[in-house]
């Protein structure tokens, strides 16, 4: 009974439609008739060229009209043969009364609802000037935002993204049917159409869980017999959400060992305050190990006597102290070996450095989002600020306190792809570092960046548990192009936020008696 009716309901559109055609068709031959010429013939000859006039328009917005219901109707002939090949394959009782289903009410009033529902297209009484949605703006080239993300760009390439490029296509096709579809065409000219390139601009911004708003503004410019009084032709276009689906349901064992790895050259002084956070952490979730990789022979029985330390402190025994005596200090050489010094199947790694700081809930961030051969997990850390800036009117309080996101203490390092959670085989499998890179940095973009070209899905997202604590910064002139800017880069942005910098600069200029003018 179900497929009937459905099947019913479909033909019954067919048949309107072709009727449709017909009653346009018969209207056509009797504008073009003998008989509707008579009646022009018979008015004064003032008002025939008038009546002619018309008589054109109206035949040639009919015969458009004629094409668009053609197509509808081949597009309803194309879904009643699909759902007739599929009558074997789906039940069509299960398909009608599920929420969603092909040419269905359901999906209407889902969507209706969903239109009356969204606050940006109607106006909207704001709390205050905060809470207003902005929109964005782009054209064919280029969308212009607020949000400047990880390239810090104000304009990006809509090519650049192929959400932007499938989206922004699509909407500007759309917004060409529509105006073609409707009478304001006719105030061009009788047989004028809308292209692509009449697309001027456009705006649109999105309510989360119903919808994106688009408003396209059009200007005629196909057509070289144009009005000489133009209009600026807009239509707008709403993208309702769809319900929620669920897709899987996992789980991850809550006592999976995280397998942190270290490097350290030096900087005994923040290995211990790394050290306290560590120790904070197995308090409450003991399932990890510590591998320090330690470049260098100076200090060395000073990072063993830490260890020794958290033993004796605690009674934690996992770790391992891996010593590099002889050769240059690379990061990327001593997290490779850190990695490979690893026992076990296939362990759950935390590459992370010594100047971080972080809480035990990270560690069951580190598992949830890594599995073995489907994802990796690249939190997004937040930077402190120089605290001699931030709190220069002020005693500094201890790194704990100063852990607190917020623009004045910091910002998200979105530069940086040095911490990461990712299983041995996955790391390996994608072949590891870079071992020619000197020095410190660059590697860890280079291997985030193969990842991102694999198959493996890249976990992306900013974090409330983890912090890189400031310090000062040497970038060496030696290092490559890319590893000498990438520093310079590193240190402009983490000495404070631009009002700090700025206020820091006014002061300097009335100092030195410049007055700030």
């Amino acid at each position: 009974m179900a497929s009937k009716r459905l099947l019913a309901r479909l033909l019954s559109v067919i048949v309107l439609l072709a009727i449709l055609c017909m009653l346009v068709q018969v209207m056509m031959m009797y504008l073009k008739s003998d008989r509707y010429n008579n009646l022009l013939k018979s008015e004064n000859p003032w008002k025939i060229n008038e009546k002619y006039a018309q008589g054109d328009k109206i035949i040639r917005s009919l015969e458009h009209q004629i094409q668009d219901l053609e197509s509808a109707l081949e597009t309803k002939k194309t879904q009643l043969n699909k759902m007739n090949s599929m009558k074997g394959s789906i039940n069509l009782q299960t398909v009608e009364n599920a929420p969603l289903y092909a040419d269905g009410d359901r999906v209407i009033h889902f969507l209706q609802d969903q239109i009356s529902k969204s606050r940006i297209l109607k106006a909207s009484h704001w709390k205050n000037e905060y809470f207003v949605s902005e929109y964005l703006m782009f054209d064919r080239n280029f969308v212009y935002k607020l949000e400047l993300g990880m390239k810090q760009r104000p304009q990006d390439i809509i090519s650049s993204r192929h959400d932007w490029n499938s989206d922004f296509s699509e909407v500007i096709k759309v917004g060409v049917e529509s105006l073609n579809s409707g009478s304001q065409r006719l105030d061009v000219s009788p047989t004028y159409r809308f292209t692509e390139k009449d697309f001027q601009y456009g705006i649109c911004r999105s309510e989360t869980s119903i919808g994106t708003e688009y408003e396209l503004i059009f200007k005629p410019t196909s057509s070289s017999n144009l009005p000489p009084k133009l209009q600026l032709f807009q239509t707008t276009l709403f993208r309702p959400y769809g319900p929620l689906l669920p897709i899987t349901s996992t789980s991850t064992p809550a006592d999976e060992v995280v397998h942190f790895i270290v490097p350290l050259k030096d900087r005994i002084a923040t290995f211990r305050i790394f050290m306290d956070f560590f120790k904070q952490t197995i308090a409450v979730d003991g399932n990890v190990h510590l591998t320090v990789v330690y470049f260098g022979e100076g200090d060395g029985e000073s990072v063993d006597q830490e260890l020794h330390k958290l033993a004796n402190d605690t009674g934690f025994h996992r770790y391992n102290l891996v010593k590099v005596v002889d050769g240059e200090f690379s990061r990327g050489k001593a997290l490779q070996m850190g990695v490979e010094s690893l026992k076990g199947d296939n362990p759950l790694m935390f590459l992370c450095d010594v100047d971080i700081g972080f809480t035990p809930q990270y560690l069951d961030q580190c598992r949830s989002y890594t599995r073995a051969g489907s994802s990796v997990f690249y939190p997004i850390v937040f930077s402190l600020y120089n605290p001699d800036v931030v709190f220069r009117n002020d005693v500094v309080p201890n790194l704990h306190d100063q852990q607190v996101i917020k623009n004045s203490n910091g910002f998200w390092r979105d530069f940086g792809f040095g911490m990461t959670c990712q299983f041995k085989s996955d790391f390996l499998a994608i072949g590891g570092f870079d071992l020619s890179i000197r020095g410190w940095g660059t590697e860890d973009t280079l291997l985030y960046r193969r990842f991102a070209m694999s198959d493996v899905k890249v976990v992306r997202s900013p974090v409330n548990t983890l912090f890189h604590h400031w310090h000062p910064k040497d970038c060496n002139k030696d290092w490559s192009t890319e590893q000498y800017e990438s520093c310079l880069k590193s240190r402009a942005r983490t000495e404070g936020s631009m009002k700090d910098i700025g206020l820091l600069y006014f002061q300097l200029k009335q100092q030195l008696g410049d007055g700030g003018t």
